[in-house]
């Protein structure tokens, strides 16, 4: 139970269609070894037994509570909720996607650390993605980074600190100044909202394991790796940050590098004779911000693509065969 001295989180859990995992993802919040929190899982119109699932723990537990929506919302617009929710009872906030999972030593450490420092705007984790381990980047020795330093790592490398919304505690105070906190549209909602935050606050990490994210499910991240997501999203948050983290050359310079990746990336998918929905995504992308995909800039990247393909026949057939494995499993 709750001590006194322990600040409270709210934790929301948004949720629709959940019945395979909801169980499995409640009762790893009911087990926390902290005690001072709050639930309320947020059912956006659910058809299948969420409902009875989500209200069995109401019954038996009072931290718990059930909001359930009077209509559909998009998956951006059901987490805005369940945060609306949260945000006002609570010190902290943490998101818990239904099909995932707290260890029950979460809530405990992620708290202790925020609580050293109150510029902390947002505290991350190890965490287990299917059976790999991911979060990894920083020092063990470094528990808090200036917000901005985190983005700039962001851009300029593959570097991937910010998992998912389960992984993360938000400090309530600095995440109510950036409303809206998911915004519709953007298939890397979570990070934009990080990124804007990290511009005014640090970024606290605590060197453990501390969360499980379901990696065999049909979720939305799962529908975008085939779409080969990571090179578009860090392009396009370059365009959109790079100048509030980077000046002069060095913004030139990440700038071209992020440009570079994703034409490669585009290019390739020319060459690979990628679907039309390939192709949706992408544009839809270009399209959230301002912008439309470059014919003649893919040019030089489809030629360098094709004279790959034939120099390295082997490179070649493994990556068909990789892609057929991801197309594969969205399928099951």
């Amino acid at each position: 139970m709750s001590r006194p001295s322990e600040p409270q989180v709210s934790i929301v859990i948004p949720v629709y269609n959940g019945e395979a995992h909801l169980k499995e993802c409640l009762e790893s919040i009911a087990c926390q070894t902290y005690g001072s929190w709050i639930a309320t899982i947020v059912n956006n119109c659910s058809q299948d037994k969420t409902a009875d699932i989500a209200a069995s723990f109401e019954q038996r537990e009072k931290r718990f509570r059930v909001v359930a929506n009077k209509e559909f919302l998009s998956q951006a617009g059901n987490y805005n909720r369940a945060i609306a929710c949260g945000i006002g009872i609570s010190k902290y906030l943490k998101i818990v996607e239904a099909d995932n999972i707290l260890l029950p030593d979460c809530l405990r450490q992620m708290v202790e650390l925020a609580e050293q420092d109150p510029k902390i705007g947002i505290v991350g984790c190890y965490y287990l993605h299917g059976e790999i381990v991911l979060g990894y980047g920083l020092p063990l020795a470094t528990k808090i980074v200036d917000g901005k330093e985190v983005c700039r790592r962001h851009l300029r490398s593959q570097t991937y600190y910010l998992g998912t919304p389960t992984t993360l505690l938000f400090s309530a105070k600095a995440l109510n100044q950036y409303q809206p906190w998911f915004r519709e549209g953007l298939f890397f909602d979570d990070i934009d909202l990080c990124f804007r935050m990290l511009r005014d606050w640090k970024f606290g990490f605590v060197h453990q394991v501390l969360a499980f994210v379901r990696g065999d499910n049909a979720g939305i991240f799962n529908r975008f790796v085939a779409f080969d997501f990571d090179s578009a999203y860090r392009f396009l948050l370059c365009e959109a940050y790079g100048d509030q983290f980077f000046s002069g050359s060095e913004l030139s310079r990440i700038r071209r590098l992020r440009r570079s990746n994703y034409y490669r990336t585009l290019g390739e998918a020319v060459v690979d004779l990628r679907s039309e929905k390939y192709w949706q995504f992408h544009r839809k992308a270009a399209r959230l911000f301002g912008r439309r995909l470059p014919r003649l800039g893919l040019i030089g990247p489809v030629c360098l693509a094709a004279l790959d393909k034939v120099l390295n026949p082997k490179a070649t057939i493994t990556e068909l065969l990789r892609r057929r494995g991801i197309m594969r499993t969205m399928r099951a």
